[in-house]
Formats: structure tokens, C-alpha cells, sequence
């Protein structure tokens, strides 16, 4: 299972509206669902990966930040 924002981009809620912690919880729940085992994360449906590089840059310690306290 690879969980996707598609669904909030139909709600109009575009990937740089989310935080990384709504991201983090998406991907924790579907965790909790199916186990760690079964779940990635793919960009296989982007046409080019600028804005991801572009996004993740620019709020690298909000992703630090998500990581280290769901590693706790």
C-alpha cells in the first residue's frame, strides 16, 4: 500500500498545505492498518520531482522534527 494526497488535492488541500506531521500521522495510520511491512512511499506518479525537492528543503526540520518524535 502506498498512501498518496490524492485524496486531499480532490478536497482542494494541495501537497504544500499539509504539514509533515499530517503526513507522518497519513502514513503511521496506514501502518497501524496493513503493518510496516506493507506500506512505502512512491513519487511514481510526479512528472518531475522539483516541488518535492523544493518542499522537503525548505522544511527539512519540520521532517526531522516528525521523524525523531515518532521514533520515541
Amino acid at each position: 500500500m502506498s498512501p498518496t494526497f490524492t485524496e486531499w488535492m480532490m478536497d482542494g488541500v494541495w501537497p504544500e498545505d499539509i504539514s509533515p506531521k499530517q503526513a507522518a500521522d497519513m502514513i503511521d495510520y496506514y501502518v497501524q492498518l496493513v503493518g510496516v511491512d506493507h506500506v512505502g512511499i512512491a513519487t511514481d506518479d510526479m512528472f518531475s520531482t522539483e516541488l518535492v525537492v523544493q518542499f522537503a528543503t525548505a522544511n527539512a526540520s519540520m521532517y526531522l522534527a516528525c521523524m525523531t518524535t515518532a521514533a520515541t
